[in-house]
C-alpha cells in the first residue's frame, strides 16, 4: 500500500479531467518527465492505468483511473469531499496505519506493529485523526470512524481487501490473508480454521477448508480465533465455544490473535457467552445461543461441566 503526496495529487487532478501529462505537468507546476514518473507509481499500485490515443499530430498518453474497486472507492472520495486535502490522512506510513484500524477496534501498538510504522509516531497521527472524527476511541482501542466518514472506511477495505487469491477471500492485511476453499488444489499456506480442529480432539466433517497464507505453524489460540470466521450458525458457534473450553486457551493470546484479524468485537461477544448463565442468549452478530444444546455438542467432545 504506497500513497505519497505526489502520487495523491496527481489523481485528485485525474479525477477532474486532466488526463495528459502535459495537462498535468502544466497543473503541478513540474515537468513531464517528473510527472510521468508519479503516473508509473499510480498505475503500479493499481490506481490509474495508462492508455495512448492516437490526434491529429501525435499519440497521447492519457490517464484513466483504474477499474480496481479501491480506486474507484478513492475516486469517488475525492469527488465528494474535494475542499478536504487527504495527504495528512492518506500519505505515506499513515495510509498502512490507518488501513490496519479499518475494521475493528485496535491497540496502536498492534496497528503499529502490523504496518510497520513506529508507535512513537502512530501516537500524534492518531490523536490528530481523533481531533478531526476520522478514528473514534474506545478506551486504550481505536478504529475508524465508519459513520462520520463512510467512503473512506469503504476505500481502505476495498485497499486492504483487494486480492488475486483463488477462493472467498475472509481477511487479509498487505501479505497475510486467511481465505475458504472447496477443492484441495486451490491450498495455499497452511490449513487453519475448523480445518485444524481434529489435530486438537474435535473432529468436523466439512465439504471445504480455510488456508493461511504465508504458510508458518500456527498456534492453537490462531487457529482458534482463524475458525471464528467460520462461525454461521449455532452448531458452528457451540464447536468453537467446545474448542476453546477443551484445549484451555489462554484469552490473552485470543485476544490478542483476534484484534489482529479484526474480531475483538467478535471475539468480546464469545467471551461474554462463556461468562453468561441464561439458557438461552443471543449476543452481538453472533448466532442464538442455548445452553443445553451447548452442553450436548461439547459432552459429545469430552468437554463437561460447562
Amino acid at each position: 500500500m504506497k500513497l505519497t503526496k505526489p502520487m495523491l495529487r496527481a489523481l485528485s487532478l485525474a479525477v477532474r479531467g486532466s488526463e495528459t501529462l502535459p495537462e498535468l505537468a502544466k497543473a503541478l507546476g513540474k515537468s513531464q518527465n517528473w510527472v510521468s514518473e508519479v503516473v508509473s507509481e499510480l498505475a503500479e499500485e493499481g490506481y490509474v492505468a495508462k492508455e495512448r490515443k492516437a490526434g491529429l499530430r501525435q499519440t497521447r498518453l492519457r490517464v484513466r483511473i483504474s477499474g480496481t474497486p479501491y480506486a474507484l472507492k478513492l475516486k469517488e472520495l475525492l469527488f465528494q469531499y474535494k475542499t478536504v486535502d487527504f495527504s495528512p490522512i492518506l500519505c505515506g506510513m499513515r495510509l498502512d496505519l490507518l488501513a490496519a484500524l479499518c475494521l475493528d477496534w485496535k491497540d496502536l501498538a498492534l496497528a503499529s506493529q502490523q504496518s510497520g510504522a513506529s508507535l512513537a509516531a502512530a501516537r500524534p497521527y492518531a490523536k490528530q485523526l481523533l481531533n478531526r472524527g476520522v478514528l473514534q476511541r474506545q478506551g486504550g482501542l481505536y478504529r475508524v470512524n465508519q459513520k462520520a466518514w463512510p467512503l473512506l472506511q469503504s476505500f481502505l477495505q476495498e485497499l486492504r481487501n483487494y486480492s488475486l487469491l483463488n477462493g472467498a477471500l475472509k481477511w487479509k492485511y498487505k501479505d497475510e490473508g486467511i481465505f475458504a476453499i472447496d477443492d484441495e488444489k486451490l491450498k495455499r499456506g497452511v490449513y487453519t480454521g475448523f480445518a485444524r480442529y481434529s489435530d486438537f480432539g474435535i473432529t468436523i466433517g466439512l465439504v471445504g477448508a480455510l488456508c493461511y497464507v504465508p504458510g508458518r505453524k500456527l498456534s492453537k489460540e490462531e487457529i482458534f480465533v482463524h475458525s471464528l470466521f467460520e462461525v454461521e450458525d449455532s452448531r458452528t458457534l457451540y464447536l468453537a465455544l467446545t474448542f476453546y473450553i477443551k484445549n484451555k486457551l489462554a484469552k490473552g493470546k485470543a485476544e490478542k490473535a483476534a484484534m489482529k484479524c479484526d474480531l475483538y468485537t467478535k471475539f468480546s461477544e464469545l467471551a461474554q457467552l462463556l461468562a453468561a448463565k441464561e439458557e438461552k442468549l443471543k449476543v452481538g452478530s453472533l448466532p442464538e445461543f442455548e445452553l443445553q444444546d451447548f452442553r450436548r455438542v461439547a459432552s459429545m467432545y469430552g468437554v463437561a461441566n460447562v
